[in-house]
């Protein structure tokens, strides 16, 4: 009889049942009220013993002291019903590695349609993780514990904004994946994020701009002086092809971050990059590498001619013994538009130009030096 007893235990430690081919487990609680739960596995001597283990840990509930003490256990016996179904599921279902995540999640139905580069961001957080973890490790073993090791070697390398993000990306690869196989609970979902930081990168002076071109050399040379006359990311940058410089001296580009269109005045960039070709990027090879998994490499090179044209990219904040990026690429961004509004450019072309959506972005991106500001009051007979 199918839904007989398999196995009777001593009285008030519960039952293990075999409802239509799957274990089921029933057992009273201190007020002698019976719970049943199924295991989800199949009624074989090969899943009897894990059946067992499952009733015994739920029985052992009825001797704890307190309500977090029995939540704490449930939330182990989820974990570790989830990861032996896992295991057991591979025999007729190849497991999800680690090596295939990328793939996996690109491909995903279920995943967030994302604007512009945002989803070649994400590959590069997921390339990350997953040369951290292994290609070997299965999608189903990577734990809480596992997250909480991870995070706490990004923890090591970024601070606010980019560990959040590596963190966010983590997060919603899981949600992408994890009902598809056989993953319930998410690992990253409830890491703590981190403080954002208000420190902001800043400007460069014409003195170290100048320094900083007598040094840099090649496609880095030509990636500085396209972010000095566009105020373009660097992504951007190294995204530029010579079909998007006009012969009126203009750039006209869609910006990855945002998808805006923008239309720069930069008659000189051609002259100061000394060439033009008929077709493909301006910086080839950094377009290359900025697609690629080992983008920091380039960001390595841009930082080595900062440190060649004397200027400190990091400063400490405050108390903290962190140092914070003070001098970056992207403060040639800020260059830009710094430069732009202390000309006397209206902040809503300027916001235009640089594809910002908000005026407050653009705010936040302008650092007026007292020099300026005093000349301003002047002229004003203030």
């Amino acid at each position: 009889m199918q839904n007989a007893t398999r196995r009777r235990r001593v009285k008030g430690t519960g039952t293990i049942l075999n409802r239509r081919g799957i274990y089921v487990v029933r057992w009273p609680d201190e007020q002698g009220i019976v719970h049943q739960e199924s295991t989800g596995l199949a009624a074989t001597v090969r899943n009897k013993k894990v059946a067992e283990e499952l009733l015994e840990k739920r029985t052992m509930l009825k001797k704890l002291l307190t309500k977090d003490e029995q939540i704490a256990v449930l939330l182990k016996q989820q974990e570790d019903i989830r990861l032996k179904i896992a295991r057991l599921q591979k025999v007729a279902t190849p497991a999800l590695t680690l090596g295939g995540l990328v793939d996996a999640f690109v491909e995903s139905p279920k995943r967030k349609d994302y604007n512009g580069n945002a989803l070649q961001v994400h590959k590069t957080y997921i390339a990350r993780f997953v040369a951290w973890a292994g290609n070997e490790m299965e999608f189903a073993e990577v734990t809480e514990d596992v997250a909480l090791k991870y995070a706490a070697e990004l923890g090591k390398e970024y601070a606010g904004a980019t560990y959040n993000k590596h963190i966010n990306t983590l997060t919603a690869v899981w949600k992408a994946l994890g009902s598809a196989n056989g993953v319930r609970l998410n690992p990253w979902a409830e890491l703590p994020r981190k403080r954002l930081e208000s420190h902001t990168r800043r400007t460069l002076t014409d003195d170290e701009i100048a320094r900083l071109l007598a040094v840099a050399e090649g496609e880095i040379r030509d990636l500085i002086i396209v972010a000095l006359r566009t105020g373009l990311r660097l992504g951007d940058c190294t995204r530029l092809r010579w079909e998007d410089i006009k012969d009126d001296g203009t750039v006209e580009v869609v910006t990855s971050k945002t998808g805006a269109y923008v239309k720069l005045p930069a008659a000189s960039l051609l002259r100061d990059l000394g060439r033009h070709e008929a077709s493909g990027y301006v910086c080839p090879d950094a377009a290359q590498v900025y697609s690629s998994p080992s983008r920091s490499a380039l960001c390595a090179r841009i930082g080595k001619a900062f440190a060649a044209a004397g200027i400190q990219t990091t400063v400490k904040q405050g108390d903290s013994t962190r140092a914070r990026s003070d001098a970056t690429f992207h403060s040639l961004r800020h260059t830009f538009v710094t430069k732009a509004i202390s000309a006397g450019v209206p902040v809503a072309i300027v916001r235009a130009l640089v594809g910002h959506t908000t005026e407050t972005m653009t705010t936040h991106y302008t650092h007026i030096d007292s020099e300026t500001v005093a000349a301003a009051f002047q002229k004003a007979g203030l």
